[in-house]
């Protein structure tokens, strides 16, 4: 467990302390609800609970939340699921960023991790485990930070970077809107990029026009190429190519690639370029692993490019027959298995007994007995074991993948809203299979001239944001113009009931002086005739 200045957090603990944010911020439950169900998260009971709780979006939260503390208790991979899955929509990366943030100070191992200090807070680096990794490592940070201080410096708007960046990749725009600083711009690239791949940061530099940024990708780049060319993969597959340790991306955007290879021969850069080559570089390679003696080349693609990826992988699956390929995985599919094209291949090239074939087969069937009967020898058995061994391994993971259907068929809803969820299912199907034809469209151009494609995308994205820019300004200038023109007519009435007061006040200060100059008159006309006195009546007397 990783150690923090507080106590670590339960999964229950962690979905409590952020239950009161997310019963009221959590944005689009029903898109968030069927991730998590794909992703193995929720059952299909959930799943329907919350689709049928609409149009209430305070009720789908409630019974999202429900399903969630359920599967939360004692299960902290899916604590950590869920907080990958609400980054992926952008009004909910704030929300899964504290996620993610609780989890790692609560769960991460002591013993796999070590803690950066930076101006946004402490970081999780990987811990190494070898020598030559630690000094790739080291390498990189030497590199990353000298090319901060480099673009620092030239001092470039946060709006320009943000913009190269939405441009490069559409899967950072929720983080990208709470980035504060050109610094967490670049912590943003860092965590996107890993020891092999910094084509987003050489991609910045060449877009600053940076000589220096260049000769220091340069630099790394020779001194990459150098330890990928010579690090085999059984010291690969115990280290992390990160230098930001990150949760493990979803399935629905991870692929892997099983080979029957020697980890001691085959290197860190043949699995990177297999991989390039068979995807047209729509996957990068994240990490390696070991299993049995197989070799797994883990990587992340953007979901939305599942389709392209798969068409892509089925065209140069002759490459990968001839470096060694045993499966190959794209998201929730198993798109490629040796031995289930071993299988086709045999049935195809097997001839069909003809009557001329089938009595030749008679005078020869003693002869095959014979070989039948013949003792096996230990080698022989030994191969036929681990035939049979393989073939029950993979008949129980199929009855596995059968049950788990099945159970989420007896979890599922009444049959007339499992036949509604069926049509729009088929109508979704065929809009993605609509646009899985323009992405193939766009890859193969893209495969037939890389540089023509990136200029050409690059510029539409260009020019989609100087109409967006040029529709916000014009409907900024369109707003005030509607402004002036209200303002303009009041202007008017206060005009006119300005020229009324002026004309009330016009009346009355003629009358005023009217009675000004009458109460005048008044008093001068006093003046000349003063008024004679008043005689008082006499009252007569009574005769004595």
């Amino acid at each position: 467990m990783a150690t923090s200045s507080s106590s670590p957090l339960s999964s229950e603990d962690i979905f409590n302390k952020h239950y009161p944010l997310l019963s009221t911020s959590l944005c689009d439950p029903v898109s968030v609800t069927r991730l998590l169900y794909g992703e193995l998260v929720i059952t299909g009971q959930i799943l329907s609970n919350v689709e049928s709780a609409s149009p209430s979006i305070s009720k789908q939260r409630e019974e999202l939340l429900k399903g969630l503390r359920e599967v939360l208790v004692g299960n902290d991979n899916n604590l950590q699921t869920f907080a990958s899955v609400l980054c992926k929509f952008t009004a909910n990366v704030k929300l899964g960023e504290a996620i993610h943030k609780d989890y790692d100070e609560s769960f991460l191992d002591e013993n796999e991790v070590t803690w950066e200090t930076n101006e946004g807070g402490r970081i999780p680096v990987p811990k190494r485990k070898s020598d030559d990794f630690t000094s790739f490592h080291e390498l990189y940070i030497k590199m990353f930070k000298k090319l901060s201080d480099t673009i620092t410096r030239h001092a470039p708007a946060m709006e320009d970077i943000k913009s190269f960046i939405e441009c490069f990749t559409s899967q950072l725009e929720g983080q990208l809107l709470v980035a504060e600083s050109i610094n967490d711009q670049l912590l943003l690239m860092r965590s996107s990029s890993n020891l092999i791949d910094i084509e987003m940061l050489q991609g910045l530099t060449e877009h600053l026009q940076l000589p220096e940024g260049r000769e220091i990708i340069s630099e790394y780049q020779e001194a990459m190429m150098n330890y990928a060319s010579r690090l085999p993969v059984r010291v690969c597959a115990t280290e992390s190519l990160n230098t930001i340790l990150m949760p493990p991306p979803l399935k629905c955007e991870s692929a892997t690639f099983a080979f029957k290879w020697d980890p001691e021969q085959k290197k860190l850069k043949d699995a990177v370029d297999i991989v390039s080559k068979s995807t047209g570089k729509l996957m990068k390679v994240y990490n390696l692993e070991m299993s049995s003696d197989e070799v797994h080349v883990n990587c992340v693609f953007l979901y939305t490019l599942m389709g392209a990826a798969i068409a892509t992988v089925h065209d140069n699956i002759e490459a990968l027959i001839s470096d060694g390929i045993v499966k190959v995985t794209i998201g929730y599919l198993t798109v490629w298995k040796k031995q289930v094209h071993d299988f086709l291949t045999k049935e195809r090239e097997e001839p069909q007994p003809s009557e001329a074939t089938q009595e030749e087969g008679q005078d020869t069937s003693s002869a095959s007995l014979d070989d039948e009967d013949r003792p096996k020898t230990t080698a022989e058995l030994e191969d036929i074991v681990e035939k049979l061994s393989e073939t029950l391994k993979d008949k129980e993971q199929e009855v596995e993948e059968l049950a788990d259907i099945l159970q989420k068929i007896k979890e599922g809803t009444p049959l007339e809203r499992k036949v509604s969820e069926l049509k729009l299912y088929l109508k979704q199907e065929r809009e993605k299979e609509k646009s899985l034809r323009d992405e193939i469209k766009e890859m193969e151009e893209a495969l037939k001239d890389p540089e023509a494609y990136e200029k050409k995308r690059l510029t539409n994205e260009l020019e989609r944001l100087k109409r967006e820019k040029k529709q916000k300004e014009d409907k900024l200038l369109e707003d005030g113009k509607k402004e002036i023109s209200v303002l303009k007519e009041k202007l008017k009435e206060l005009e006119k009931e300005l020229a009324e007061k002026e004309e009330e006040n016009k009346s009355l200060t003629e009358n005023l002086k009217a009675l000004q100059s009458q109460l005048t008159e008044t008093k001068a006309s006093e003046a000349d005739d003063p008024p004679q006195p008043i005689e008082e009546p006499t009252i007569p007397t009574s005769p004595s």
